[in-house]
């Protein structure tokens, strides 16, 4: 792992900390893994709540944090603050050079999802992310996934990473975001897993959109990682839209 810490430059990922040019990503060949007792996501729709960490706010009932995730091992301490919100120490860092975390939970995912979190985190010069669409729970970078990141180096933005192969994560497309440091963020994504497309919002405003020409079709996990900093979690939504 420190070798990708020294190969790549700014972007931190789970299991490494990566950058790199945007670059087309293959199609997923194999049917994702799925844990035993993985569940479906809710098939209601919620709406954005604008930077007061409620992110899911309305809609489905958030995720319970500490009943139905759990903390990869050797990749960081996560405390559940109360069921719907856990807090990361960064304790227990397998690789110290990179500091990334990983805290997943099995879920199938198609056809159009919507994902909605809110993140507090003490520092985003390495960054915050969230692996959609996985197809492995317990590798280092989620077998084949979606990272959403969000990041300030060198500016703030949220984006978009495609991983294929559990190799390090591609980026694919960032949007500037406002945010303000020390304060939970409400982010938001939607994927069209038919046709590849995805819109990403930060504080109830669309931040950008991007397609994947070979989109994913189907997912088993979702995982949130940091790297190199203590973070808060809470109101996390998986809604299957259509």
């Amino acid at each position: 792992m420190n070798g990708y810490w020294k190969k790549y430059l700014v972007v931190a990922v789970a299991g490494a900390c990566v950058a790199g040019p945007a670059a087309a990503q293959g199609q997923r060949t194999g049917p994702a893994k799925t844990a035993p007792g993985a569940r479906p996501a809710s098939a209601e729709v919620k709406e954005d709540a604008g930077g007061d960490g409620k992110a899911a706010a309305q809609g489905p009932p958030v995720e319970n944090l500490r009943k139905d995730w759990k903390a990869m091992p050797g990749h960081g301490k996560w405390t559940a603050v109360s069921d719907t919100e856990v807090q990361q120490s960064m304790d227990d860092i397998k690789d110290k050079n990179t500091g990334n975390t990983g805290f997943n939970r099995a879920i199938e995912q198609s056809g159009v999802m919507e994902y909605a979190w809110s993140l507090k985190a003490a520092s985003l010069t390495h960054g915050c992310g969230f692996f959609v669409m996985a197809t492995d729970g317990d590798k280092d970078e989620r077998g084949d996934a979606y990272l959403l990141w969000i990041t300030s180096t060198p500016k703030t933005t949220f984006g978009i990473m495609k991983v294929t192969g559990n190799q390090p994560p591609v980026e694919q497309a960032k949007f500037p975001v406002k945010v303000t440091p020390g304060k939970f963020i409400d982010l938001k994504a939607r994927y069209d897993s038919a046709t590849g497309q995805w819109t990403l919002s930060c504080n109830g405003k669309e931040a950008g959109k991007w397609k994947d020409p070979q989109p994913y079709k189907q997912g088993g996990f979702v995982s949130f990682t940091t790297c190199l900093t203590k973070a808060n979690i809470k109101g996390v939504s998986i809604t299957k839209v259509d």
